[in-house]
C-alpha cells in the first residue's frame, strides 16, 4: 500500500490589522483638556487617551488578555474605569489621568464572562451589569478587600442574559436588560426593585433596552431592534412616556446637554438632531437639524457624541464631537454647522477574524468580528490581500450565481455584490433584502446560507421567544420570502447543502441544540439533521446521528452523491440525502463542546484529489481519510475552512490566515 500523505498548514500571517475604536467616551485631562479615551479591539485590546482636537495618541497601553473593550467611563473626581473580554473573562481596570498608570483591579467579576455599560454615581461608586447571568453589580473604591469592594445587587430578571444598560437616574439606578427587554429600577437605599413598563406601542418588537441616558429631566431609552434601535422618552416630570418615538438612532447614546439644555443623537444615515430637554421635543430651526460629515456615512458607526467647545478654531461655542470606530473624531458645530475631522492616530492591531467564503470570482472573503468595517479580498493566483469597506461583521459569506453574497445583523440583511464592478460598500454590495422587513416580529441571526436557484436559503439561530430557529427561503431580486419556524422544534438551524433531484429537490439542514442566548440548558434533546423537501414544503426525514449531540455542522458534498458532516461529539459521518441513512462514521477527536454561533462556523470540505475531508470542529482542523485509516490533526487552532474550486483551501484561526495545502 501506498504511503498515505497528508495535508500541509503554511501560516500566512495576521489576516489583516486595522483600527477598531468600538468603545470611548469624552472626558478631560486634570488641567482640562479634552480627551477621547478609548478602548480598542484587536489581539490585544488596547487602552487610548487621545487629545480631540488633534488625534494625537498621549497614552496608549494593551490590555493583555483581553480582545474586546466593553465599556470606558470616567468619574466626577477624573478617575476612569474601563472593562475589557475574551478570553480573559470580565476584566476590571483603573486608569488616573494625573499619574497616567493603568491598575488591573479584577477578572471574572461576579463569576461572569462580561461586564455592561459602567457608570460612576455621585458617590463615586461604580455600577455595571454582567453576563450571562444578567446581575446589577456595584464597586466601592474605598471599601478594604475585594470582596467587600463588589456586590450583587440580586437584579430579578431571571428571563434575560444581560443586564446591558445601567445608569442613575436621580437617586434611583436604572438597568436596561436583554433578551426580554426591560426597564427595571433600584433603589438603592432600601436595596427595592420596581419595573417601569414600555408602553405596549414601543414594547412591540424590542427584545433588549441597550440605552438608558438621563438628560435633565427626560430620560432617553433607546431599544433594540425595534426600528433599527428607536429611542424613546420617559419625562421624570410626569413620569409618563412620551409619545414620541426618534427612530434609527443607530449612532449611540445622546450627547452631554448643551449650554441651552439640548441633547444631540446622531440618526439615519449622518443626521445630527437635537432634542430639547426643558420643552421634551424635538428642537426646531436649521441649527437643529445638522448633517455630519462624509465621514460618517463611509465609517461602519459612531457610538459615542460629546460636546466640546471649539472656539480655538474660529467656530465659538460648542459643536458636537462624533468618535466613529475606524478612528475618525468628527466635529459639528451647532450654530453654523460646520463640519471638520480629524484621525485619531492610535495603533493597529490584528483583527479577529470572523467569517470566511469563498466568491462567484473564486477569491477569498473574510469579515471581521466587530470590527470597524473591515473585510479582506484575498487573489489566490497572486496572494495579494485588499482591505475593503463592510458591515460590522458578515454571520454568512457565500455566492449565488455571479454574486457574492454577505449576510449580516438581526432580522437578516442580505447584501449582493458583483465581484467584477469596483467595491463600494451600500452599492456593490448593496442591501438586496432584509427579512425582517418583509416578515413583521423576525429578529433571528442568520447561521448558515446555501443557494437553491433563483433563491437563498438560510438558516437561522433560535432567538428570543421563538421555539426553534427558522428556515427562510428568500429570492434577493424580488423579496420573496418564506419563513418555516422551527423545522426541528426547539433547535437553531447551522447547517445547510442543497441536494437537487428530479422533483425539486431536497435540503439538508442540521441542527444545534443551543439557543442564540443560552439563558440556560439547550433547548432541545439531542441535534439532528433533516431532509426538506422543497416542493412539499415539509420535513421528510429526521436523522439523529449519535445520543447527547450538542449541534451538528459543517455539512457539504461528497463523492457518489454522499452528504458528510460533523458533530460535537468529534464524529465525521457521512449519509443518504434521499433516506436520511448514515452510511458511515468516524471518531475524528475527543468530544468537544461548543455554541450555537460557533457551531454554525465548523466547515468540512471535501478533497477528490486524496479521497478525504477537511473537518473543523472546536477549532481543530482534522483530516480524514474515506479509505481508511486514522484522521490526522492537522492543527489545533483553525476553526473555519473555504476553498476555491481549483483546490485550494484558506484557513482561520482567531487572528490569521493559512494555506491547506492537500496531500
Amino acid at each position: 500500500m501506498a504511503e498515505q500523505t497528508h495535508a500541509t498548514v503554511t501560516d500566512l500571517g495576521p489576516a489583516a490589522e486595522a483600527v477598531n475604536l468600538r468603545t470611548s467616551t469624552v472626558g478631560e485631562l486634570p488641567d482640562g483638556t479634552p480627551v477621547v479615551l478609548a478602548l480598542t479591539n484587536g489581539y490585544p485590546a488596547a487602552f487610548h487617551v487621545v487629545e480631540v482636537f488633534t488625534g494625537r495618541c498621549l497614552f496608549s497601553q494593551r490590555l493583555t488578555g483581553c480582545t474586546i473593550g466593553s465599556w470606558v467611563t470616567q468619574a466626577p473626581d477624573g478617575t476612569v474605569y474601563l472593562s475589557a473580554r475574551s478570553p480573559t473573562p470580565a476584566s476590571l481596570h483603573r486608569f488616573d489621568p494625573s499619574t497616567w498608570e493603568l491598575e488591573h483591579i479584577a477578572d471574572r467579576v461576579g463569576g461572569e464572562s462580561s461586564l455592561h455599560s459602567g457608570v460612576v454615581d455621585q458617590h463615586g461608586r461604580l455600577w455595571f451589569g454582567t453576563a450571562p447571568h444578567a446581575k446589577l453589580m456595584s464597586y466601592q473604591p474605598d471599601a478594604e478587600g475585594e470582596e467587600s469592594c463588589f456586590r450583587d445587587w440580586r437584579l430579578p430578571a431571571p428571563e434575560s442574559a444581560f443586564a446591558y444598560w445601567v445608569e442613575p437616574v436621580d437617586d434611583q439606578i436604572w438597568v436596561g436588560t436583554g433578551p426580554a427587554g426591560r426597564v427595571i429600577r433600584l433603589d438603592p437605599a432600601t436595596g427595592r426593585f420596581t419595573d417601569l413598563p414600555l408602553p405596549e406601542a414601543f414594547a412591540e418588537g424590542t427584545d433588549w433596552v441597550i440605552g438608558i441616558s438621563q438628560r435633565n429631566d427626560q430620560v432617553l431609552v433607546r431599544l433594540s431592534p425595534r426600528g433599527r434601535y428607536d429611542t424613546v422618552v420617559h419625562d421624570l416630570s410626569t413620569g409618563e412616556w412620551h409619545h414620541l418615538l426618534i427612530p434609527r438612532t443607530h449612532g449611540g447614546m445622546p450627547s452631554p446637554v448643551s449650554s441651552d439644555g439640548t441633547t444631540y443623537l446622531l440618526v439615519g444615515d449622518g443626521e445630527v438632531i437635537g432634542f430639547h430637554t426643558h420643552s421634551g421635543q424635538l428642537a426646531s430651526g436649521p441649527s437643529r437639524r445638522l448633517q455630519a460629515p462624509p465621514v460618517v456615512r463611509s465609517s461602519l458607526e459612531t457610538y459615542t457624541l460629546g460636546l466640546v467647545d471649539t472656539t480655538q478654531w474660529g467656530l465659538p461655542g460648542q459643536s458636537v464631537v462624533g468618535v466613529a470606530t475606524d478612528g475618525s473624531l468628527w466635529f459639528c458645530h451647532i450654530r453654523t454647522g460646520q463640519t471638520r475631522t480629524v484621525q485619531a492616530r492610535v495603533p493597529a492591531s490584528a483583527a479577529e477574524p470572523y467569517t470566511i467564503g469563498t466568491g462567484p470570482d473564486d477569491r477569498i472573503y473574510l469579515g471581521a468580528y466587530l470590527s470597524s468595517g473591515l473585510m479582506v479580498r484575498l487573489d489566490p493566483e497572486t496572494g495579494e490581500r485588499a482591505l475593503l469597506r463592510g458591515p460590522m461583521h458578515c454571520d454568512v459569506i457565500t455566492r449565488h450565481g455571479r454574486h457574492l453574497v454577505l449576510v449580516t445583523g438581526r432580522g437578516v440583511e442580505v447584501h449582493l455584490a458583483d465581484p467584477d464592478a469596483p467595491w463600494e460598500w451600500g452599492r456593490n454590495p448593496y442591501p438586496a433584502v432584509t427579512v425582517s422587513d418583509t416578515v413583521p416580529g423576525f429578529h433571528d441571526l442568520a447561521a448558515t446560507v446555501v443557494s437553491v436557484g433563483d433563491r437563498l436559503a438560510i438558516g437561522t439561530l433560535t432567538s428570543p421567544g421563538q421555539d426553534g430557529g427558522a428556515l427562510v427561503l428568500v429570492d434577493p431580486a424580488t423579496g420573496d420570502t418564506e419563513v418555516h419556524r422551527a423545522p426541528v422544534p426547539g433547535q437553531s438551524v447551522v447547517g445547510l447543502v442543497h441536494h437537487p433531484t428530479d422533483d425539486g429537490g431536497l435540503l439538508i439542514g442540521s441542527t444545534s441544540i443551543r439557543a442564540e442566548v443560552a439563558l440556560h440548558d439547550a433547548t432541545g434533546a439531542q441535534a439532528v439533521v433533516f431532509g426538506w423537501d422543497l416542493t412539499r414544503q415539509r420535513v421528510v426525514w429526521t436523522t439523529g446521528v449519535r445520543p447527547g449531540t450538542d449541534h451538528i455542522a459543517g455539512l457539504t458534498h461528497g463523492p457518489d452523491g454522499e452528504i458528510a458532516g460533523t458533530t460535537s461529539t468529534g464524529e465525521l459521518f457521512q449519509l443518504d440525502p434521499l433516506t436520511g441513512r448514515i452510511t458511515g462514521r468516524l471518531q475524528m477527536m475527543p468530544t468537544p463542546t461548543h455554541t450555537a454561533t460557533g457551531a454554525a462556523r465548523s466547515r468540512t470540505v471535501y478533497d477528490p484529489g486524496s479521497d478525504s475531508y477537511l473537518a473543523v470542529q472546536s477549532g481543530s482542523l482534522v483530516q480524514v481519510d474515506r479509505s481508511g485509516g486514522d484522521p490526522v490533526t492537522l492543527s489545533r487552532s483553525i476553526g473555519q475552512v473555504a476553498a476555491t474550486e481549483d483546490g485550494r483551501v484558506y484557513g482561520l484561526d482567531e487572528t490569521n490566515l493559512y494555506l491547506i495545502t492537500p496531500g
